[in-house]
């Protein structure tokens, strides 16, 4: 009866999902087919790309549960931080990681730039926080069903494995763009953006990032031209929706386009 039901709702959904989500379609289709989840899952495109993009929203959700419940501005007890001064986040995301102890606290041994989360995937244990965030992630990940594909959890003793170093997969909760530099500048026409443009390299231009409001005092725009350097995998328009506080979605952008 399950199995029926999964696949009239798929057929329902094909109905009206564009023909160019190509992964969706595919997916769809395995399940009208009557294949079962996991297997309908390998009929879509670039499957890799997706889980990674899966992973990525678990991620994240623990980074909103992180400062939701202990904040953005220091390090708590029982937080997983990087004891790896060369680690970068993005390509190479496996680091050597402990967990902070109260010793660690009272010494000031970390900041909030040392903190790091885990990132689910690859059927590696997973080393979670020994705080309320781990137990966040724990339900979240139980919720989800995903607890057997992404391995068991890490058994950590507070007293035995102190100051132990562990390895998997990590990403910086936060991170400070270096080369930061900013300036405001003035134009009349929308056209006139293009001053904010800069020759990189012989091959290609590469634009500044402006964000443009219009200052009716003086019948002129005024744009906000940011340079900043992000290592691998750190997004700008997350840096500039917290500049901004404004939402860096499409959308805003056509709205603001209209206004």
């Amino acid at each position: 009866r399950e199995g029926e039901r999964i696949k009239a709702l798929a057929t329902a959904a094909l109905r009206s999902i564009p023909s160019y989500c190509f992964g969706e379609v595919a997916l769809l289709k395995a399940l009208e087919r009557g294949m079962q989840s996991r297997e309908s899952l390998r009929q879509m495109p670039h499957r890799p790309m997706y889980m990674l993009a899966y992973w990525s929203y678990l991620w994240n959700m623990a980074a909103s549960a992180r400062i939701r419940i202990y904040g953005a501005r220091k390090v708590v007890k029982g937080d997983i931080v990087c004891t790896d001064s060369r680690a970068t986040v993005g390509r190479q995301p496996e680091i050597n990681v402990t967990i902070v102890t109260k010793k660690d606290i009272s010494k000031g041994r970390f900041s909030i730039l040392d903190v790091v989360l885990p990132l689910p995937g690859k059927g590696k244990p997973l080393l979670l926080p020994s705080n309320k965030v781990g137990d966040y992630l724990k339900e979240l990940i139980k919720s989800e069903g995903m607890g057997a594909a992404i391995g068991e959890q890490v058994k950590v003793d507070p007293k035995k494995d102190r100051g132990r170093q562990y390895e998997g997969l990590f990403r910086h909760l936060m991170i400070k763009p270096t080369d930061f530099d900013w300036k405001v500048l003035k134009y009349q026409n929308e056209e006139d953006i293009q001053v904010g443009y800069e020759e990189h390299s012989d091959f290609f231009k590469v634009p500044e990032t402006i964000s443009a409001n219009y200052d009716s005092r003086h019948g002129l725009r005024r744009g906000l031209q940011m340079r900043f350097t992000l290592p691998a995998a750190a997004f700008a328009t997350s840096l500039l929706r917290e500049v901004t506080k404004e939402s860096v979605h499409p959308t805003r952008h056509c709205e603001m386009r209209g206004a």
